[in-house]
């Protein structure tokens, strides 16, 4: 389906530690209509906490990226 939806060759997660500090690029799609902000920072906060705890390093950023779609359009 993300082949379908975009060009972009971004998806998945990214990783990058610098500094012993972490940033995590997360890249995700969500069904149109869906509250997008409230999933990003639901996203952010869980990768976030369970990052920090399963490493034991600080999470100095986690971004997500959010592609919407129509399920009825692939149905």
């Amino acid at each position: 389906i993300a082949d379908i939806l975009s060009t972009d060759r971004k998806r998945g997660v990214e990783v990058v530690v610098r500094d012993g500090e972490i940033t995590v690029s997360l890249y995700v799609v969500v069904e149109y209509g869906t509250r997008i902000s409230s999933v990003a920072e639901s996203i952010k906060d869980v990768v976030k906490y369970q990052v920090e705890k399963a490493l034991e390093l600080p999470v100095r950023q986690v971004d997500v990226h959010v592609q919407a779609l129509r399920v009825s359009e692939f149905l």
